[in-house]
């Protein structure tokens, strides 16, 4: 029995809500996109999923590039080859950024640990 009945507007779109890439060693590299539907109501948005698009990596796939704010063509292309540069990039300049902070974080601890035993050495009865 349905009961409350509203009549309501509002809009639907697709949208990918995670996009991972598999890197195994010696093989292709497979990039899945799961795909959720969006409908927006005047004071509320539901998403739910769709399912997958998965597809191998293609270093030579040339795609024609969209403004991401209106979806339409910029006349510009690109090939696979330089998503897969910009990545590596992305990720390796984020790991190097990582890895110096917990250097510098190790640094620091270290510091305060030598402190801490030259305070305690100082002690009397130490």
């Amino acid at each position: 029995m349905d009961y409350q009945q509203t009549n309501v507007s509002g809009v639907r779109w697709r949208r990918f809500s995670n996009i991972s890439i598999n890197n195994p060693l010696n093989a292709t590299p497979v990039v899945s996109c799961a795909e959720q539907e969006v409908v927006s109501l005047s004071s509320d948005a539901i998403a739910y999923g769709v399912g997958t698009l998965e597809f191998p990596f293609d270093p030579g796939f040339v795609f024609p590039l969209l403004d991401p704010l209106t979806n339409e063509p910029t006349g510009a292309t690109a090939a696979g080859a330089a998503v897969y540069q910009l990545v590596y990039s992305y990720v390796l300049a984020k790991a190097m950024e990582r890895d110096a902070k917990a250097a510098e974080e190790g640094e620091n601890r270290a510091e305060a640990m030598r402190l801490s035993a030259a305070y305690l050495a100082q002690q009397p009865g130490a």
